[in-house]
């Protein structure tokens, strides 16, 4: 897995990062070594790797560019939704890229409280609505959409999921620029009475909040290891370039104050990695994920974060140019702390699950 990385991604994540397209050649590369259906059944063509393998390869991925490890993470977690073989196929081979439109402006971590509407008419759905930070978009083929079939029974009981085309009538779509991540492509959605076959509804009408929490833990329970391992590759660029960079008529690492930065983050990294593939273990076990998923997106995102920054500083001017590998994993690690649900929502979600139900700070 690491030849590949080396050898088939590494030597590109510049050109994708400066490109800002989403980097078709390396879905290939990505398909053509089986990584884009890791997680997929036999049966599509995938496969049908253990949560355990799945983490080392995002971990090898994670080393040398965080776009298309992103890319890859993000389409291995649908294959718990009740879609078309045919689709996932397309998904596997890396024809098609699938985004999941749930944010909206006004629907972040509270994510039952999203406005968007489908109203049934005939044997369509007429959608209208608006997502936001949409990963994979401009680029993906399909968006798979949370809208409201019984906005009367709220976000929790009236939700459901559609297969989209983003290229048919009524959908528009905005891309937002961004830091870090510039080939995972960032954008707004705008739904305007598009008209959806019902066949396109995925399982059963006012499931989709319930088929979308069970995809959370794992969007953020495995795969943890995508950021251990650029933030672990960081850190030994460091050292290296620390060893051969000599400041007043001695190697940079030979300061007491540049070895006391370092050191704390190899012992945090290690114990940040186990977390994830405990987190990967009890996966394969079909364990619950809750806990472990909220620790890895707070205490293991801000671990990596806090370790690109003193990687960077280390580095210098060299470190806040813009295409540097420092500088475009710490603005990738930013991501990670900031997307996917926020650190102090995940430290509630924490305390409701140490502490009990009772003690949930988002009841009243």
């Amino acid at each position: 897995m690491r030849t590949f990385a080396e050898r088939d991604v590494a030597p590109n994540a510049v050109r994708w990062e400066q490109e800002e397209v989403l980097p078709w050649d390396g879905i290939q590369k990505l398909a053509g070594a089986g990584l884009m259906g890791l997680s997929y059944p036999k049966r599509v063509g995938g496969q049908a790797r253990s949560w355990v393998e799945y983490n080392i390869a995002m971990e090898e991925l994670g080393r040398v560019d965080g776009s298309t490890a992103t890319i890859c993470h993000m389409q291995n977690l649908y294959p718990k939704l009740v879609v078309d073989d045919q689709v996932w196929g397309q998904v596997v081979s890396g024809h098609k890229v699938i985004a999941f439109a749930e944010t909206e402006p006004q629907a972040g971590g509270d994510a039952a409280a999203i406005r968007t509407t489908a109203r049934p008419v005939g044997d369509c759905y007429i959608l209208n609505g608006q997502k936001a930070y949409v990963s994979l978009v401009p680029g993906a083929q399909q968006l798979i959409v949370t809208a409201l079939t019984s906005p009367e029974q709220g976000g929790v009981k009236g939700m459901s999921l559609f297969l989209v085309d983003a290229d048919q009538a009524g959908v528009s779509i905005a891309r937002i620029p961004e830091p870090g991540f510039r080939a995972h492509m960032l954008g707004h959605v705008l739904l305007k009475n598009v008209e959806v076959p019902a066949i396109r509804l995925l399982g059963v009408e006012n499931k989709g909040f319930y088929y979308m929490r069970s995809r959370w833990d794992f969007t953020r329970g495995v795969g943890g290891t995508q950021y251990v391992g650029a933030a672990m590759r960081a850190l030994e660029d460091t050292v290296e370039h620390a060893k051969r960079r000599r400041t007043f008529g001695k190697p940079l690492i030979k300061w007491q104050a540049v070895q006391l930065r370092l050191v704390d983050h190899f012992s945090e990294l290690r114990a940040a990695r186990l977390l994830c593939y405990e987190a990967a273990w009890m996966a394969d076990k079909q364990m619950r994920l809750t806990q472990h998923a909220s620790m890895i997106k707070t205490w293991v995102a801000e671990v990596c974060l806090k370790t690109m920054l003193d990687c960077a500083i280390v580095w210098g001017g060299s470190g806040y140019q813009e295409l540097h590998p420092i500088q475009m994993r710490l603005r990738n690690a930013m991501a990670f702390v900031m997307l996917g649900g926020g650190l102090d929502i995940h430290k509630m979600v924490l305390g409701t699950e140490i502490f009990g139900r009772d003690f949930n700070a988002l009841k009243p």
